[in-house]
């Protein structure tokens, strides 16, 4: 394992922590919900055992946050080729998370003009 990976580990365990302590529950509370030991909260919120997707997810249901809440203290760092934001870097920035959903809360219709625009302005773009 990697030291990046270790502290993206530990990173996800304080949002989990901060999450557990906000909704006023114990580790024993938490570990209960997830079916899982006290101890093994512990573990994830130190970080010293990875959360898988799956249990990743169903926090994120159970606290009413999204998947990439869990990230939030991570400091994206990868760019693509061309030097552009990765799209993991782009949904952590308010301004991403706001366009996603408001491009969701348009009619079908809608979202496909946007689709056609984004293709033309890339087209146009490479062009240039």
């Amino acid at each position: 394992m990697t030291r990046e990976a270790e502290s993206v580990d530990v990173l996800v365990g304080k949002v989990m922590r901060e999450l557990r302590d906000s909704a006023g529950l114990t580790q024993a509370q938490l570990g209960a919900v997830m079916k899982i030991s006290a101890a093994q909260v512990q573990k994830y919120e130190f970080g010293a055992n990875r959360l898988s997707a799956q249990r990743l997810f169903e926090l994120a249901r159970y606290f009413g946050v999204s998947v990439e809440d869990f990230y939030r203290y991570v400091e994206p760092t990868a760019c693509d080729k061309g030097g552009a934001p990765t799209k993991a870097h782009f949904y952590q920035t308010d301004e991403g998370r706001k366009l996603a959903a408001d491009y969701c809360n348009l009619p079908p219709a809608y979202q496909q003009a946007v689709q056609a625009m984004i293709s033309t302005l890339k087209t146009q773009a490479r062009k240039a």
